[in-house]
């Protein structure tokens, strides 16, 4: 049967990007059908008429800004098909993307991410799904390797919001996108669920997106961020997770707090706002506590962070005591032992 796609991109003062996005889209090789949807989050640049004027066959929605999350979730109960591909508007899609993001959701009922890589330089890897830490952080898959040298599909920790894709079924039945989170840890708390639902997520490798990536990190990320990552873990672990996996956890802020030093003293103003706002929210929705962190990493990849001999020995210390407290909490919290986390081809 031939599938129908509904591809959903959300639009923020986009105009720099979203003509090449969409042009992308609309010359999909797809040998089903699929429809394009657009929800703007009240852009106060040309998105909106660009979008209206170049693209009429694009379903384009006008919306307030109450955050990433919501606005998929508006163009998911508009969406008519029976897969949801999700693309940032920062992308440009290779030709066979959607057919290649969309087959393995179909063959293997499983949730499918893109080999995302950079846009300036295409032979090296933004992400291929991302790694979800323990301690709520999260980090790109493979970030800066050749993209070249994948050519099997394997299993991810995670989604990477920039490209990816599941079932409208699946897509409901997870409740799509927490409404908690305004901007940034959105598809961590997906994943999160999505792993806690006992599915897998798949990297598509030949499903390629090139993608406008910026390492660069502001005091407003930060706050967000650190917002976002405190709620992931109000919202996810129970008291007992907590108390378990206390010295990772206290590890974690130490970490982030001295990354907000290191910024400027801004930074740390951020940390402390980010910080308070993540506390203070209210959690609309709680998971089923600690069962999906024996399918989290202990391991923070800082190669990614700093290539300093002396951050990368700490660094060496500090995995040490997360893969530690990991083994010993995942015991205590689940007797038979952790599950297995899917295996992370050439990592």
């Amino acid at each position: 049967m031939p599938v129908h796609a509904s591809v959903i991109i959300v639009t923020y003062n986009s105009e720099r990007w979203i003509d090449s996005c969409l042009s992308a889209v609309q010359g999909q090789q797809f040998d089903g059908t699929y429809e394009t949807i657009v929800v703007d989050n009240s852009s106060s640049d040309r998105t909106p008429e660009i979008v209206r004027e170049k693209y009429p066959t694009v379903r384009f929605i006008d919306s307030e800004n109450r955050g990433f999350g919501i606005a998929n979730n508006v163009a998911a109960r508009y969406a008519e098909g029976d897969v949801l591909a999700f693309l940032n508007p920062d992308t440009c899609a290779a030709p066979r993307w959607l057919a290649a993001i969309i087959e393995p959701v179909v063959a293997a009922e499983v949730v499918t991410t893109s080999k995302v890589v950079l846009m300036d330089d295409p032979e090296r890897i933004n992400t291929c799904g991302n790694i979800l830490h323990i301690t709520g952080f999260g980090f790109v898959g493979r970030y800066g390797k050749q993209s070249c040298n994948l050519s099997e599909n394997f299993c991810v920790d995670g989604i990477s919001g920039a490209a990816f894709a599941m079932t409208r079924a699946d897509y409901e039945r997870l409740g799509g996108f927490d409404e908690d989170y305004f901007m940034y840890v959105e598809d961590s708390d997906l994943s999160w669920r999505i792993r806690n639902a006992g599915m897998r997520v798949v990297c598509a490798t030949r499903s390629t997106v090139r993608h406008h990536y910026h390492t660069s990190m502001s005091p407003e990320k930060l706050c967000a961020l650190e917002k976002g990552r405190v709620v992931l873990l109000r919202k996810h672990l129970d008291l007992c997770s907590w108390l378990v996996f206390a010295p990772s956890l206290l590890l974690s802020f130490v970490l982030s707090l001295v990354g907000s030093i290191m910024m400027s003293p801004l930074g740390v103003i951020s940390w402390c706002h980010g910080l308070c706002r993540g506390l203070r929210s209210e959690i609309t929705s709680r998971s089923r506590g600690h069962s999906v962190m024996p399918l989290l990493t202990p391991v923070i990849p800082f190669e990614q962070i700093s290539q300093n001999r002396a951050m990368l020995a700490v660094g060496a210390l500090v995995n040490l005591i997360f893969r530690v407290n990991h083994w010993l909490g995942c015991r205590l919290l689940t007797p038979s032992g952790p599950r297995s986390a899917p295996a992370h081809e050439g990592d």
